[in-house]
């Protein structure tokens, strides 16, 4: 079967401490095929952690237990390459590793140790020590909403020849008529890629595509929030499936769509929402995603990393539309001519004004933007 790749996203909640050292972070995400959420508290004081990790098909809360790791008494590794002077690694205080409790035996079992910050990745050890899983851990922004709550729902279906597995997000709360939007929204992207999914299932034996083997087809799914306020939502949802027909073509659409939703006009925020009419920032978008592929940066993976055609990176509102907003910015995946590049930019607020973006600051990101230049 085609390996998923396995991404696990994250809500962090901090818990008011006189040291400011313990908090709890919420994880959404995947492990092996199935969506799971990962709750884990850490103490910093003490180098501790605890929590648990539940899968989407049984229900089942697993204990986890962790701890960060002392720094090592070594100097990061510089490359040799004098166009190249930046270290591979860092050594520091911020790895640690997590440890699964049997329930009957109370036997830890390490899983997977990860570098902490906004984005982590890994890989997860399941039963013996040489079968491994992927894992990209995904810090999310801290929700304080008086209006409206942020719940999962879950989706499972297991049939002969499929099964869905999927987390997806429902809004519960006083503004009923935004909330109801959105839900409505999220329910009919879902649904759309549900049926497709089905439809595949149905006509294409999975023996024909893997030789055999004895699995079914898996549609899974998982969403995480980018932020959140009490005027508006961004979040991403994420499904992957594994469907194709016998020559190996995918026959499915899936993959992921962003939301960015005014609750209170009841609409998805567009750039004219949240930029002046003399704004410039498609060109401050461009600059920026020029800058990336048009002058590649020398690592110590890519000694001669090639030029690409830039049209992507052309001013033009269908260049940039798949983006989101986040606590101190926008960030977008565009569509390269080479696959194998990374499709993401990120810019914050400060340098789209100062590229020539003008950004509004009396409409639906007004909270969010007072917040960032108070900084």
């Amino acid at each position: 079967m085609r390996n998923l790749i396995l991404i696990i996203f994250g809500l962090i909640f901090l818990i008011s401490e006189a040291n400011g050292q313990i908090f709890t972070h919420k994880f959404h995400g995947y492990l092996e095929d199935d969506p799971v959420i990962f709750t884990l508290t850490f103490n910093r004081n003490n180098g501790k952690i605890f929590g648990y990790y539940l899968k989407a098909k049984d229900g089942i809360k697993r204990q986890i237990v962790g701890e960060f790791h002392k720094p090592p008494k070594v100097k990061p590794i510089v490359h040799p390459t004098p166009k190249y002077s930046g270290p591979i690694q860092t050594n520091n205080s911020n790895l640690f590793s997590l440890f699964e409790i049997n329930p009957k035996t109370k036997v830890k079992k390490k899983r997977v140790s990860f570098n902490y910050g906004e984005q982590m990745s890994s890989v997860w050890t399941r039963g013996n020590n040489s079968d491994f899983i992927d894992i990209n851990l995904f810090r999310e922004y801290e929700s304080k909403l008086e209006t409206y709550q942020i719940t999962e729902k879950q989706l499972i279906e297991n049939e002969q020849k499929y099964e869905i597995a999927m987390f997806y997000p429902i809004l519960s709360g006083e503004n009923r008529n935004g909330i109801n939007g959105l839900n409505q929204l999220i329910e009919q992207k879902i649904q759309t890629t549900i049926n497709q999914f089905k439809q595949a299932a149905m006509k294409y034996k999975i023996e024909d595509a893997y030789n055999g083997v004895d699995l079914k087809w898996q549609l899974t799914g998982i969403f995480y929030t980018k932020y959140a306020n009490d005027r508006f939502i961004s979040l991403k949802v994420t499904m992957m499936d594994n469907v194709m027909d016998n020559q190996g073509n995918s026959l499915t659409e899936t993959g992921e769509f962003v939301v960015n939703y005014d609750l209170q006009k009841r609409k998805i925020i567009s750039f004219d929402d949240i930029f002046e009419a003399d704004s410039e920032h498609l060109k401050a978008f461009s600059k920026v995603c020029e800058d990336k592929f048009g002058n590649p940066k020398i690592t110590p993976w890519n000694q001669n990393p090639k030029r690409i055609s830039l049209q992507f990176c052309e001013p033009q509102a269908q260049n940039f539309d798949n983006w989101i907003i986040h606590t101190d910015g926008l960030s977008f995946k565009l569509k390269p001519s080479e696959s194998n590049l990374d499709p993401y930019i990120k810019l914050n607020f400060e340098t789209i004004e100062q590229l020539g973006g003008r950004l509004k600051k009396d409409d639906v990101l007004s909270e969010l933007l007072q917040n960032y230049f108070r900084k």
